[in-house]
């Protein structure tokens, strides 16, 4: 059976935002320090024999979806809100989805 899994990232022109929203974020000097970081968890998971893909999500879709579904802002949820939000790059509407929360953890299918 393949585990799959789902790396959450935000377009580099939100990363700003997101590093005001998410507090974890606020440790990486700039864009490619977290992404760098992001490619390092898909290739560890990758090594570990987990297929993970990286997924660009709307910023405001995964905060008004952490608001509803009273999940804290953090990567992990970036990460499952990713598993379940279409990619979203340049969204011109922002989307958001609920779920119940004992889905939140779940990052492999």
């Amino acid at each position: 059976m393949i585990m799959i899994a789902t790396v959450g990232i935000v377009a580099e022109e939100e990363f700003e935002r997101a590093q005001a929203a998410i507090c974890a974020l606020a440790g990486y000097c700039d864009y490619e320090d977290w992404l760098d970081a992001r490619w390092g968890l898909q290739f560890g998971l990758a090594l570990a024999g987990v297929e993970a893909k990286l997924v660009v999500v709307d910023l405001a879709s995964f905060l008004e979806w952490c608001a509803l579904t009273e999940t804290s802002a953090d990567e992990r949820a970036l990460d499952a809100f990713a598993s379940v939000a279409p990619a979203t790059p340049g969204a011109a509407e922002p989307l958001a989805f609920a779920l119940d929360r004992r889905l939140i953890s779940v990052q492999t299918h």
